[in-house]
């Protein structure tokens, strides 16, 4: 069984031991900013299985989803993942959907996130999304015939509603076993048939539901694995039928839209359908530090050391100028009387004075 791990600073990948997992191919994953969730394996699978970021550690979860099924798809937020639909041959594909609460590492049925479009169901579709909603693009239908889907469907996570979503792929195009990531403001999705194999990258637009075309990878991946943070996409491996598998890696760059290659970073073997998950930091929202309230204690001062008392002294009044001084206190913020002084000094604006 191999399993690699992808180093986005060093833009390196590398050999990772998950004692006791089996290979998760034709899989999907739900992320956060500690865990993987991956519903993946050979045949037709129940289990989801759990992976910590910060070591390396992988375990199954004691709960199964509601229906065995292969090609299933996965997305969601930093509090709960959705793994929906699926291939059941020989019967009709599923199009119902299991929602795993992180906090607890439970799975169960929800209705409400069930696939719509009046199908029995699909599979393989391409699935991503950010903190507040699920996109789940095309897929492939039921047999006989394999015919290979363009619409989409928009998840709320908040009410776990699915619905039909005006985001559609271009005409004639249709997603199957691909693979997805996401920016703050996009979801990147490769990989679509119509009826061959084809290089695209396309991008859904959270704010619009409108779907674009950027580009090409810089070979052919059907299948490839995905993942990425902040600011870059990375594709590794896929089919580049028939011309052979790949183990290579493509980069995307959310800023420019640009995609090229990292011929030096590499799986372990050139392989296909391998499912990918990256870590999710790149769709928590970022809070900004409170700008604090000034307090007995925070009162800007020359130095730091005297911030315990300010005079204020003199001054101009209405009818002449005066020679008062009053002592202002920042442990209780209190201000107090002090001796005047002996002669009367005209200072407009008056003075501070820390001590």
């Amino acid at each position: 069984t191999t399993h690699d791990t992808f180093n986005m600073t060093t833009e390196t990948a590398a050999s990772l031991s998950l004692p006791g997992m089996p290979s998760l191919p034709n899989g999907a994953s739900a992320q956060n900013t500690t865990h993987s969730y991956i519903h993946a394996g050979p045949g037709k699978q129940t289990k989801v299985r759990k992976i910590t970021w910060s070591t390396d550690a992988a375990e199954t979860l004691p709960g199964t989803s509601s229906r065995n099924a292969e090609h299933k798809s996965g997305t969601g937020n930093e509090t709960k993942g959705y793994f929906t639909q699926g291939g059941s041959s020989p019967g009709p594909c599923y199009s119902g959907s299991d929602r795993v609460t992180y906090a607890s590492d439970t799975i169960e049925r929800v209705p409400g996130a069930d696939m719509v479009g009046g199908r029995p169901g699909k599979f393989g579709s391409v699935a991503s999304g950010n903190q507040e909603t699920g996109y789940f693009m095309g897929g492939g239908g039921e047999w006989p015939g394999f015919p290979n889907y363009s619409d989409t469907n928009k998840l709320t996570y908040a009410t776990d509603t699915n619905a039909n979503c005006p985001a559609q792929m271009p005409t004639g195009m249709s997603m199957y076993s691909g693979s997805s990531a996401s920016s703050s403001t996009a979801a990147y999705a490769s990989n679509y048939r119509n009826p061959s194999f084809h290089s695209k990258v396309f991008k859904l637009v959270f704010a619009t539901d409108t779907i674009d075309t950027v580009g090409n990878t810089t070979v052919q991946r059907n299948g490839p694995a995905m993942g990425g943070n902040g600011t870059t996409m990375y594709m590794g491996g896929g089919s580049n039928f028939p011309n052979g598998d790949r183990s290579d890696f493509d980069k995307l760059v959310y800023s420019t839209d640009t995609i090229s290659n990292l011929p030096d970073a590499n799986l372990q073997s050139a392989r296909y359908y391998t499912t990918g998950s990256g870590q999710r930091g790149e769709r928590i929202p970022v809070a900004e530090q409170p700008t604090a309230t000034p307090t007995a204690s925070t009162f800007p001062s020359l130095n730091p050391a005297l911030n315990v008392n300010a005079v204020f002294a003199s001054g101009q009044s209405p009818s002449a100028t005066v020679n008062t001084r009053s002592k202002f206190t920042f442990s209780n913020e209190t201000m107090a009387s002090m001796p005047a002084f002996s002669d009367k000094i005209t200072v407009c604006g008056g003075c501070i004075e820390y001590y």
